[in-house]
């Protein structure tokens, strides 16, 4: 499992770094151009949100957090600010949440149990699962193999 995990200072500086790194992540990791445009401008939501919604005062911080496992980018863009208030009114067209649901292939908006909002956002990368078993028997190919459908431990 390849995993980044940073934290930024939550002004507008910071938007094109996180959103940078969090896509050289991506890359490497084996997201094709169409993807890559869909992880960047999600991340740029989440984050603008954060920057624009999460904090009153200066001296917050956003929380970035990409992991791929098993062929997938998982994202984590949380904050401790204020979380959601209902009733409250932004400036923009409203579309950055649409805007994350449509290019995601998952999204999770939840408030955190400490203080503030995380956003998980899950991208199925082109190239499928990167670790690919060679081996036909043994644990490490048992490892590696997705679970049968014929096998349940519930009962």
């Amino acid at each position: 499992m390849a995993t980044l995990h940073r934290f930024y200072a939550a002004v507008p500086a910071s938007i094109p770094d996180a959103r940078n790194e969090l896509a050289d992540f991506a890359a490497r990791s084996g997201a094709g151009d169409d993807q890559l445009y869909r992880i960047r401008l999600s991340a740029s939501e989440a984050l603008t949100n954060v920057v624009v919604h999460a904090y009153e005062d200066e001296g917050g911080q956003i929380e970035l957090l990409g992991t791929i496992t098993d062929g997938e980018l998982s994202v984590l863009i949380a904050d401790e600010g204020r979380g959601l208030r209902q009733g409250c009114q932004s400036e923009g067209l409203g579309l950055g949440l649409a805007s994350m649901a449509l290019f995601s292939d998952g999204l999770t908006i939840a408030t955190r149990s400490s203080r503030g909002l995380e956003v998980r956002m899950r991208f199925t990368l082109d190239g499928g699962p990167l670790l690919e078993s060679s081996y036909e028997r043994g644990s490490l190919a048992s490892a590696t193999r997705p679970a049968s459908p014929r096998f349940s431990t519930t009962t």
